[in-house]
């Protein structure tokens, strides 16, 4: 068998109705998510699905981050002096 490769850790949780879940987060701010299929009708049919969302958390810091890098204008104007051209 080849050898295993190891994601990430999941906790196993149970939500407000008592259904088990399993719940952990993937870099880049993404939460993992498996869920008990509650469709399966047929044995040829998934036992568990799993679902990957971007964290709420992060998905603020990812937009102040793009907010905050400088745009082309910004650059060319640190980057001149008065009369226009580049110091260097």
């Amino acid at each position: 068998m080849a050898e295993l490769l190891e994601i990430t850790g999941l906790w196993e949780k149970v939500d407000k109705n008592g259904n088990t879940y399993f719940d952990g987060t993937l870099g880049f701010g993404l939460r993992v998510v498996i869920l008990k299929n509650q469709y399966k009708k047929e044995s040829n049919h998934p036992d568990f699905k799993l679902f990957l969302q971007k964290k709420e958390k992060d998905r603020g810091d990812y937009k102040k981050r793009d907010e905050q890098k400088p745009r082309n204008d910004d650059l060319d104007s640190d980057l001149s002096n008065d009369d226009g051209e580049v110091p260097f």
